[in-house]
C-alpha cells in the first residue's frame, strides 16, 4: 500500500473582547471604542505534505511481518493584524475608574514553526489458529509545531507575569504494544486485549497565563503512558449479548527541566489529563413481538475515573499551586433503552443518566467567572424514531 497527502489551510481570525455600556457607565470607565477593551486577529496559512507506504511479508502461513513508513513536511506563515489591549481587567477587578489607555499591538508577519520528519511502524503477527491472532507492534509518531497567536504579548494586568512564548515545537513518541484478538465457543465469546507503553518526548501541552487568562502552547520534557485495554462480548443464548470494555492507564511526566517547569506549571511525576480507570458494562436482549416486529431492551453502565484539568503549579511562578487546578469527579451512570423494529421503521424509548448524576466531567483551565465546570448531562427521557431507507 502506498499513498500521498496534501493539505493547505487558511484560517482568518478577528477577535474583540467587549464589556457592556451599562457596566462601563456604572464603574465610570471611559476611553473604550464601542466598549471594546481588546482587539486582535491573525491570518494563518499552513501546509502539510506527506507520503506513506506499508508492506506485509508472510514469513509462514501463520507468521507475518509488516513495516510502514510516513514522511511529512509542514510549515506556514502567520500575518498578525494590528490591534490593542488595555488594563480593563485590573480596573474592573480592583474597582478603579477613569479613562483606559489603549496599548497598541503592531501588525507583523511570522514564519510558522516548520517540521520535516519521518515516522515508522514495525509489527509481527502470529495466527496459531483461524480464531486467534496475536501481535507485537512498535510505532512512532509526532505532532506538527504549534504557533501561539499572542506570542510575545505582555500582560496588561500584571506586566511582570510571563511573556507568551512563540509556540510549541513538535513532540515525538514511541508506542510499544502487544495484544490478541480471539473467538471462542463457536463465536459466542469474542475478546480484544492489549497492553501498551508509550514513551513521549518534548510533549506539547496547553498552559494558561493566569493574570489575564491567555492560553498558550508550550513543551514539557518527557512523559510515559502505560496501560491495558480490553473489549469482551458474550452471546450465551440466542438474542442476548453481554459485554464489557475498559482500560487502565497511568500517564505522568517523567522528565522536566527547570525552565519547562516554570513556563508550564508542571512538576516531575504530575499526572496527565486522563483517568486511571474507565469502562462500561452492557447487555442487549432482542426478541420477537408478533408478526414482523422485533423488540429489544438494553442497559449500559459506564464508569469514568477522576483526572486533573492540567498541571498543578501556576505558570511563571514555580512552587506556587495554581488556584485554577482541580480534578474532575469520578462518576458512574446508567442508560436504558427499549424499543420495537417494524421492517425499516424503529421506535426507541430511552432513559439516560438514570441516577441523575451531577458529576463534574471537565474543568476549564482558564479563569472564567462562569462555566468553568461542565457536568454530565442530567437525567433525560425521550423517544427516538428512525427509518432505514
Amino acid at each position: 500500500m502506498a499513498g500521498g497527502f496534501y493539505l493547505h489551510r487558511d484560517t482568518d481570525l478577528n477577535g474583540e473582547d467587549r464589556s457592556s455600556s451599562a457596566f462601563l457607565t456604572t464603574r465610570r470607565l471611559t476611553g473604550l471604542p464601542g466598549a471594546t477593551f481588546a482587539k486582535f486577529g491573525a491570518d494563518t496559512r499552513t501546509y502539510e505534505l506527506a507520503g506513506f507506504g506499508e508492506l506485509t511479508y508472510h514469513l509462514t502461513d501463520k507468521l507475518s511481518a509488516t513495516g510502514g513508513l510516513r514522511y511529512g513536511k509542514y510549515g506556514g506563515t502567520v500575518d498578525t493584524y494590528a490591534g490593542f489591549n488595555t488594563a480593563y481587567f485590573t480596573y474592573a477587578l480592583l474597582g478603579f475608574s477613569g479613562p483606559l489607555a489603549l496599548t497598541p499591538s503592531p501588525a507583523s508577519t511570522t514564519k510558522y514553526p516548520s517540521a520535516e520528519k519521518a515516522s515508522w511502524k514495525a509489527s509481527l503477527t502470529y495466527k496459531p489458529s483461524r480464531d486467534l491472532t496475536t501481535y507485537a507492534t512498535v510505532s512512532t509518531g509526532y505532532r506538527t509545531p504549534v504557533y501561539n497567536g499572542r506570542a510575545g504579548s505582555v500582560s496588561t494586568v500584571n506586566p511582570s507575569d510571563l511573556v507568551i512564548p512563540a509556540g510549541a515545537g513538535s513532540d515525538n513518541l514511541i508506542n510499544y504494544e502487544v495484544g490478541l484478538k480471539g473467538r471462542w465457543l463457536d463465536g459466542k465469546l469474542n475478546a480484544n486485549l492489549a497492553a501498551y507503553y508509550i514513551d513521549w518526548k518534548n510533549i506539547q501541552v496547553q498552559a494558561n497565563r493566569q493574570s489575564d487568562s491567555i492560553q498558550f502552547a508550550t513543551n514539557v520534557g518527557r512523559a510515559a503512558s502505560k496501560g491495558l485495554e480490553a473489549e469482551v462480548t458474550l452471546a450465551p443464548v440466542r438474542g442476548l449479548v453481554l459485554g464489557l470494555n475498559g482500560s487502565l492507564n497511568d500517564a505522568k511526566v517523567t522528565e522536566l527541566s527547570q525552565q519547562e517547569a516554570v513556563i508550564s506549571g508542571a512538576v516531575d511525576g504530575a499526572r496527565l489529563a486522563s483517568p486511571h480507570v474507565q469502562g462500561a458494562l452492557f447487555g442487549t436482549y432482542s426478541y420477537a413481538v408478533g408478526d414482523g416486529a422485533t423488540g429489544f431492551t438494553s442497559v449500559q453502565i459506564q464508569h469514568v475515573g477522576s483526572f486533573p484539568n492540567g498541571f498543578p503549579n501556576k505558570p511563571g511562578t514555580p512552587g506556587t499551586l495554581s488556584p485554577l487546578y482541580g480534578h474532575t469527579d469520578s462518576y458512574t451512570y446508567v442508560n436504558l433503552q427499549t424499543g420495537l423494529t417494524f421492517g425499516k421503521l424503529s421506535t426507541t424509548l430511552y432513559a439516560e443518566n438514570l441516577g441523575n448524576s451531577r458529576a463534574t466531567v471537565y474543568i476549564h483551565p482558564e479563569a472564567f467567572v462562569y462555566s468553568r465546570n461542565a457536568i454530565v448531562r442530567p437525567r433525560t427521557f425521550g423517544v427516538r424514531v428512525g427509518y432505514d431507507f
